[in-house]
């Protein structure tokens, strides 16, 4: 089933959408759930493909950082199950892609100055597209579980018998 909402992430995010809503964070939650480390190539995989067709940016590097992030993420939470979960994991994954993406682009770019405050300016910048981000990664990680659970094959629950 992971196979099947990563081509399907991969799909969605090469059709036209709204910056940064994109199912690509939830698809990285997601494939840490299953709790087996070897599916970080799943997420990372299907941003590296995707952005052979939309082309590089700078600051890639912090991207896939942040997604590699959120993939563990999922895998040391995988055990929780329930509506919690499906709101906070979701709203953690986003923050920390925020965090750790926007931190890039201060980090390795000339637009801010490379004090604390460049770094609260590149925040702050920033902000509309957390709005986007956010959304996306709450509607595509409950819509690909609930996909999921509708098809049987990767329910919530099942995840949370998954050993360490």
């Amino acid at each position: 089933m992971i196979y099947f909402l990563t081509l399907l992430a991969i799909l969605i995010r090469l059709l036209p959408h709204a910056p940064n809503f994109a199912p690509l964070g939830a698809l990285a939650l997601l494939a840490g759930m299953t709790g087996d480390k070897r599916k970080l190539y799943l997420p990372l995989g299907a941003v590296f493909a995707t952005d052979l067709v939309l082309g590089f940016y700078s600051g890639f590097v912090w991207v896939y950082l942040s997604y590699g992030l959120l993939f563990f993420t999922g895998y040391w939470t995988r055990r929780a199950v329930g509506m919690k979960k499906a709101i906070a994991l979701p709203l953690s994954g986003s923050m920390l892609f925020f965090l750790v993406s926007n931190f890039g682009v201060w980090a390795s770019s000339s637009m801010y100055p490379p004090t604390a405050t460049g770094l609260v300016q590149c925040y702050l910048a920033a902000l509309p597209f957390f709005r986007n981000t956010l959304a996306s990664d709450l509607i595509y990680f409950n819509a690909f579980a609930l996909l999921a659970a509708w098809l049987g094959q990767f329910a919530l629950p099942k995840l949370a018998a998954n050993k360490a």
